[in-house]
């Protein structure tokens, strides 16, 4: 299952977090997520594989990517998190 819907883009200038539902195993779409200027906080499932080129990117108040136990992740894709300048790293969260 992917998450590859440019209709997310519908709720980028209020959404501060999201929790993607557990059994999507890629978020694929180019640039899904790209410049939420809101988004604090994701919430990353065990399940994903793989996370899309410029997923992310200019996410520039992102500070917390939550990666849950177990995870199966294998790819980060190029540029996924590019210049999201507030985005930490500390026990197992980006």
């Amino acid at each position: 299952k992917q998450i590859n819907d440019k209709n997310y883009n519908l709720y980028q200038s209020e959404t501060k977090e999201i929790v993607i539902k557990n059994g999507i195993t890629e978020i694929g779409s180019m640039g899904l997520f790209m410049k939420w200027n809101s988004l604090a906080k994701i919430t990353i499932p065990s399940t994903i594989k793989t996370i899309g080129n410029y997923t992310f990117s200019n996410c520039k108040q992102l500070q917390t990517v939550l990666f849950e136990q177990n995870s199966e992740l294998e790819t980060i894709k190029d540029f996924a998190f590019q210049n999201c300048n507030k985005l930490k790293t500390k026990d197992g969260k980006i």
